[in-house]
C-alpha cells in the first residue's frame, strides 16, 4: 500500500494489523478447540468481512492489486460458482446440499481475509507468530486428552484425539503445524535464543499430536517436510563459512534424531501396526476374503464412485442424491467381487476428494481444483528460486503444504467439512498471502536499486 496516499498510517495501520492477527488465530481457535470455545468459527469470518470493508473504505483506490493475487481470487470465485450452479442445474436443495453450499462459501471470507492481509503488508513475523499461538492451542487439546484418558495409556500408545474432537482431524491439525515450523528456525535464531527454544519445543509438541493421532492421512507431509526443508537447510550450510568438520556435525545432528526417533519403541510400534494394518487390508481385499476393513470400505467406494462417474461423467447427481446412489453401487459391488448381499455402504463422503466433488458436480469444478493447486506450486517454485536466501522459507512453506494438500485430498475429502475446509484454506490463504508479500519487497527492492 502506498501509505503516502493511505488514510491507513502509523499507529492506525498497527492496530489494524494485531486486528487481523487476533482474527486469524481466533480462527483456528474456534475450528480447532469447535465444542470446547464459546464461539463458531464463523463468526469471525463474519468480523474479517467487516475489517475488510473498513480497510477497503480507507485505501488508496488507485493501487493495482497483484496479479498472482487476482488469479488466486479468480480461482476460488469460479469453484465457488461452479458448485452454486450446479446444485441449481439439478434443483439440489435439500438439507445435504445447504450444508455443502454453506462450506464452500467459506471461502469467500478467506478470500477477503487473504485481501486483508495483503493491504495491511505485515512483516513476516505475523506468520511465525501465528504457527507459535496455534500449537499452543494444540498443546491445549493434547492435553485434554491426557487428562481424559490418562497419562499411563498415553504413555502405553493410547490413540489420541476422539475425546475432544477427531484423531484425524488431530493429527492433521498438528501436522500442517509442524511440517510448516520446521522451515523456521532460521527466523527463530534470529529473533532470540529464548523464541528458538520455544520453537523447538513447539515443533516437538506437534510431533507427538501427529505421532499419538496414529493417523496415516496426518504422515502424508513427512516425506515432503523432509525433502523440501532439507535442501534448504543443506544450501545454507553449504554456502555458509564454517569450516567443515562444523557442517558435517550440523548434518549430522538431524539425521541423528530421526534414527533415535525412528528406533524407539513405542514409536516404532504405533507406525507398524498402522502399516502392517494396510497392508493386511489390502491384501484381504485383492485376494476377496474381507471387504470389511477401513482399506477395504474405501476401495469399494472407489470402484462404485468410478462407476458413477463413467455414467453422468459432465454434472454429476448433486449433493443430496449422493448417499442413495453410493449405496446402490457399492451394493452391486460387493456382490460381484465378494458374492455377498449387501444394503450397501451408508457413506457421507467417499475417501478422495476429487472424486467426491466429481461424483456431486461434475468434472469442471475437479479441473479447477487441479488447475488451482498447478497455479499455486508453480507460484510457490519460482517464487523460492527467485527470492533471497532470507526469504525463501515462505515459499518452500507453500510447496510442502501445497503438496501435502494435494495428497491429503487422495485419501480424504476435507472440503466436505467445515473444520477441516476451514483449515486448508486458513493455511492456504496464510503461505500464499505472505508469500505475495515477500515477492512484492523483493520487486520494489530491485526497482529502487536501479533508480
Amino acid at each position: 500500500m502506498n501509505l503516502n496516499k493511505s488514510k491507513l498510517t502509523g499507529t492506525k495501520l498497527m492496530v489494524l494489523r494485531w486486528l487481523s492477527f487476533s482474527f486469524v488465530v481466533l480462527l483456528f481457535a474456534g475450528y480447532s478447540l469447535r465444542g470446547q470455545v464459546p464461539y463458531n468459527f464463523e463468526q469471525i469470518l463474519i468480523l474479517t468481512l467487516c475489517l475488510g470493508g473498513y480497510i477497503f473504505w480507507k485505501q488508496n483506490k488507485n493501487e493495482v492489486l497483484d496479479k498472482s493475487f487476482k488469479i488466486w481470487v479468480l480461482l476460488l470465485i469460479t469453484y465457488w460458482l461452479c458448485l452454486v450452479l450446479i446444485s441449481f442445474y439439478h434443483f439440489s436443495f435439500g438439507e445435504v446440499t445447504a450444508q455443502k453450499l454453506q462450506i464452500v462459501s467459506l471461502i469467500l471470507g478467506f478470500i477477503v481475509l487473504g485481501w486483508t492481509i495483503l493491504k495491511l503488508k505485515p512483516s513476516i513475523d505475523y506468520f511465525w507468530y501465528f504457527l507459535m499461538t496455534a500449537t499452543l492451542f494444540m498443546g491445549a487439546w493434547l492435553v485434554m486428552e491426557i487428562q481424559a484418558i490418562g497419562l499411563d495409556a498415553f504413555l502405553q500408545g493410547a490413540r489420541m484425539g476422539s475425546k475432544y474432537g477427531n484423531e484425524i482431524k488431530f493429527g492433521v491439525y498438528g501436522n500442517a503445524l509442524l511440517i510448516i515450523m520446521m522451515g523456521g528456525l532460521i527466523w527463530a535464531y534470529k529473533k532470540s535464543p529464548l523464541i528458538l527454544v520455544i520453537w523447538v519445543l513447539f515443533i516437538f509438541i506437534n510431533l507427538i499430536i501427529v505421532v499419538s493421532s496414529q493417523s496415516r492421512t496426518a504422515w502424508i507431509g513427512w516425506p515432503e517436510a523432509i525433502i523440501g526443508w532439507g535442501g534448504y537447510y543443506l544450501f545454507l550450510i553449504l554456502r555458509s563459512h564454517i569450516s567443515e568438520s562444523k557442517k558435517m556435525v550440523i548434518i549430522l545432528v538431524p539425521v541423528l534424531f530421526l534414527s533415535l526417533l525412528s528406533s524407539n519403541s513405542l514409536v516404532k510400534n504405533i507406525f507398524s501396526d498402522r502399516i502392517d494394518a494396510f497392508v493386511n487390508n489390502v491384501s484381504a481385499y485383492i485376494d476377496g476374503s474381507n471387504w470389511y476393513t477401513s482399506i477395504g470400505v474405501r476401495f469399494v467406494m472407489y470402484e462404485a464412485s468410478v462407476n458413477l462417474i463413467t455414467k453422468s461423467p459432465f454434472v454429476g447427481y448433486g449433493a443430496d442424491s449422493f448417499e442413495e446412489i453410493i449405496k446402490i453401487e457399492s451394493s452391486k459391488i460387493i456382490m460381484e467381487r465378494f458374492q455377498e448381499e449387501h444394503p450397501g455402504i451408508e457413506l457421507s463422503h467417499v475417501h478422495n476428494q476429487f472424486l467426491m466433488t466429481w461424483i456431486q458436480y461434475g468434472i469442471v469444478p475437479v479441473l479447477i481444483l487441479l488447475l488451482f493447486f498447478v497455479f499455486t506450486l508453480r507460484f510457490f517454485w519460482l517464487g523460492m528460486r527467485s527470492s533471497e536466501p532470507e526469504s525463501k522459507p515462505i515459499f518452500i512453506a507453500g510447496i510442502v503444504f501445497s503438496v501435502a494438500t494435494f495428497m491429503a485430498f487422495l485419501p480424504e475429502s476435507p472440503l466436505e467439512y467445515s473444520g477441516y475446509s476451514a483449515h486448508y484454506w486458513l493455511f492456504l490463504t496464510l503461505v500464499f498471502v505472505f508469500s505475495v508479500i515477500e515477492k512484492n519487497k523483493l520487486i520494489q527492492f530491485k526497482e529502487s536499486s536501479h533508480v
